[in-house]
């Protein structure tokens, strides 16, 4: 999901709409006309007693935000047993949290006193925050889910500059912003960028570059792969095929970093697919054909398994990468869902909209542990 502000001169928060259901989208970019209301307050939550889930050995850190635009959504991390919650900040709008994937760190955005964008980084329990400024103070930047090699040491940027239009692309730069460079402009006829994966030696940038709306779904364009050293750029998406953020991760790299997995649907029919495609070449295959749009795939980290959905009725699916093997998540109706750090669980919000806590899956579809006792809107990012 998504680390994301609009540039002044774009249209700034959108709904999007998914026929009658209307979803926030995963990538809220507000404009200079609604500015960010944001505290930093790191706290530790008194939290509930823990669920048992020593036999599980559940470990690592989730990012997740509670609450709902326009009120400030309360960004924060917890222990999968439900334990260490630490409200880390509130913002109205952003959708601007992330782990490194080692978990030891959180990446997320701040407004500067200057008006740009800088790429933040803080501790799990909120402390230590550094606001990474670049070389040029007037150039904005953001990053987005999984845009970062496998170690953390490189990240893919969406830059800007409103000083400098012809700035605007994809940059590459360590978490301290050494060694940051432009790897390509943005695409002509496009509006936003995102970028959704890295390969683990730096060498091949997944971003998603936004064109505009299509039959009311606000934030649609097209899924591109280009080298690190600006060439080969090459869409992945066929044509007569479209590619949104509605809520999900709209696409993601396998774990050896060769193919990538994505979500689009047919201008013409209005159903979907999900697609998997060589990064060095080849047209993107269906590997599931469905009879609505799916917002989200997400690869496992480990494996060949791929997290979709959801169907209309809330249901998200699990499918091999060739196609097989593919079968219902839960039951229940679910929101946003990210995979365990060994693919082996995921962390769901579980619920009728509106009224979700968090929990952990099985793969086989069974809750295992109930990590919030909160009830809300919930928006999973990570988990680490």
């Amino acid at each position: 999901m998504t680390l994301s502000f609009r540039p002044a001169a774009v249209a700034a928060v959108l709904i999007v709409a998914i026929g009658c259901q209307a979803t926030t989208s995963p990538s809220i970019r507000p404009s200079a006309s609604e500015p960010l209301a944001a505290t930093s307050v790191p706290s530790t939550l008194a939290s509930p007693p823990p669920s048992p889930s020593a036999t599980l050995a559940l470990t690592g850190t989730i990012a997740f935000t509670r609450g709902e635009y326009p009120d400030p959504e309360h960004n924060v991390t917890i222990r999968p047993d439900g334990s260490d919650e630490h409200d880390l900040f509130s913002i109205a709008g952003c959708h601007c949290l992330q782990l490194s994937p080692d978990g030891t760190t959180v990446w997320t955005q701040t407004e500067t006193a200057w008006g740009t964008v800088a790429f933040t980084t803080m501790r799990p329990d909120g402390t230590g925050k550094k606001v990474q400024v670049p070389p040029t103070k007037t150039l904005s930047l953001v990053t987005g889910p999984d845009a970062s090699t496998p170690d953390g040491r490189l990240i893919a940027f969406y830059g800007w500059d409103d000083t400098r239009p012809k700035a605007a692309g994809v940059y590459l730069a360590a978490p301290d912003l050494s060694g940051l460079r432009r790897v390509t402009g943005l695409p002509d006829g496009f509006e936003w960028i995102t970028p959704y994966g890295l390969t683990a030696d730096g060498a091949r940038v997944l971003f998603f570059a936004e064109r505009g709306a299509i039959g009311g779904i606000t934030h649609t364009g097209e899924l591109f792969v280009v080298d690190a050293t600006g060439r080969n750029l090459r869409k992945l998406n066929a044509e007569g095929w479209y590619v949104a953020e509605t809520g999900g991760r709209l696409a993601s790299l396998s774990p050896d970093g060769k193919r990538a997995t994505f979500t689009a649907c047919n201008a013409a029919t209005k159903k979907g697919a999900i697609f998997v495609a060589a990064l060095d070449g080849g047209g993107a295959q269906p590997v599931v054909e469905l009879t609505y749009c799916s917002s989200s795939a997400a690869w496992a980290p480990i494996g060949e398994m791929i997290e979709f959905g959801p169907r209309e009725d809330g249901v998200h699916f699990i499918v091999n990468a060739d196609g097989s093997d593919r079968r219902d998540l839960a039951s229940d109706e679910l929101g946003s869902v990210a995979w365990s750090p060994d693919g082996k669980h995921l962390v769901v919000a579980r619920g009728p909209e509106g009224s979700r806590d968090l929990w952990i899956t099985g793969l086989e579809g069974n809750f295992l542990v109930q990590v919030t006792h909160q009830p809300g809107t919930y928006t999973v990012y990570d988990w680490r």
